[in-house]
């Protein structure tokens, strides 16, 4: 596909006005972010529960070593392929809530069911590429991050296909790689300390409670909200990204995007 680009190579992104953005609509519509991530996220861990451990699927680092090789691989290629089906439905909040459009949940587990396999190539692909990327050094994993940072939502909002997604990404992308960084940064910033302080709650929790099933329950259900929340300010912040890359390069409005749901 073929995307022409009048545009302005000395115009800023914004990244400052991308991250308010970011933090006024997780927060103005939290309920619907949280709704989006939660029953995912919860699912994700019940999986990993009955595949291997409640200790393993709640972060328990001393389970960690009794879990094979592919066992664990197959636990990462899932969890990445979450990541990538809630950043697609919280994508659709983002432009929604930007409008100060009605959320419509439905609408949006439809269209991200219609491109679930691209978002699945997407998402596995760009784990690889990232994940081989910071075992060389953390900055090449965080600028291959930059350069795909808005594949998935070049996926939900334009329906293209894996490669093209990720091709259509790095054109986006080129020149404002290392803004996208700093924001990426800044995100990863706020989720280590979101999920620090949602593992220091949930071992108070074991603590008050005891190790048994009542314990894992209410830990699984916080971890859900934990993750639900870190997704949503990954998945919003490259939705905004996304946007403002289109309107640079393109002269696309967030209107003009949103008008893909209707």
């Amino acid at each position: 596909m073929s995307h022409f680009q009048p545009w302005d190579v000395n115009e800023p992104l914004g990244a400052g006005s991308i991250i308010a953005d970011t933090f006024n609509i997780l927060f103005r519509n939290f309920l619907a972010v949280m709704i989006m991530g939660f029953f995912p996220s919860l699912a994700f861990i019940f999986l990993e529960a009955s595949i291997v451990s409640w200790d393993y699927a709640l972060f328990d680092e001393a389970d960690a070593g009794e879990v094979g090789f592919g066992l664990t691989i197959l636990l990462i290629v899932l969890e990445v392929v979450l990541n990538g089906l809630i950043t697609a439905l919280l994508v659709q909040i983002a432009y929604d809530a930007k409008l100060g459009r009605p959320m419509t949940i439905g609408a949006y587990v439809n269209r991200t069911r219609a491109v679930i396999m691209p978002i699945f190539y997407v998402s596995i692909a760009v784990g690889i590429l990232v994940g081989l990327g910071a075992l060389a050094l953390v900055l090449p994993g965080l600028w291959l991050l930059a350069v795909f940072y808005v594949a998935v939502p070049a996926v939900v909002m334009e329906e293209e296909h894996a490669m093209d997604a990720m091709e259509r990404s790095s054109s986006l992308t080129k020149e404002y790689r290392w803004p996208i960084v700093g924001i990426i940064i800044l995100m990863y910033i706020l989720v280590i300390g979101v999920a620090l302080g949602g593992a220091a709650v949930i071992g108070l929790v074991v603590d008050a409670i005891g190790a048994g099933l009542l314990a894992h329950g209410v830990s699984a259900v916080f971890l859900s909200c934990v993750i639900a929340l870190t997704s949503g300010f990954l998945a919003v912040s490259a939705a905004l990204v996304y946007a403002r890359l289109r309107q640079i390069k393109e002269g696309v409005g967030v209107d003009e995007l949103a008008s893909v749901f209707e």
